[in-house]
């Protein structure tokens, strides 16, 4: 549970975009439990330059971070979502990392789990 600490999602986005090869960066809060809302995750969302690792970048996030911030997943995009008001389209931010998590085998090294 989340709200037993106070967590600061800038502080999470800043430890990843200082990690090499992180050209783009956001974290969102999703609930995972309709039936209990204060059962949420940390998600983050990442844009790599082509010699990044997303092993990488989990391993020095959870050097720098408490456990309780390191995002429960890692989900690589080409860009990210905006909406026709120019803001992060959060929504579409979850979509694809349900997308990418239905995708075949091959393909679902782009969304990393804890």
């Amino acid at each position: 549970m989340l709200i037993r600490y106070g967590i600061e999602l800038d502080e999470i986005k800043n430890v990843i975009l200082d990690c090499p090869g992180v050209t783009s960066a956001e974290v969102i809060v999703h609930n995972t439990d309709n039936q209990d809302m204060a059962r949420k995750q940390i998600d983050a969302y990442l844009i790599l330059t082509n010699h990044a690792s997303l092993d990488m970048i989990r391993s020095r996030a959870s050097s720098i971070l408490p456990e309780y911030m390191m995002p429960s997943s890692f989900t690589l995009l080409s860009e990210l979502p905006i909406t026709s008001n120019g803001k992060l389209d959060t929504n579409e931010l979850y979509n694809q990392k349900q997308r990418q998590l239905n995708t075949p085998s091959t393909e679902k090294k782009m969304t990393a789990t804890s």
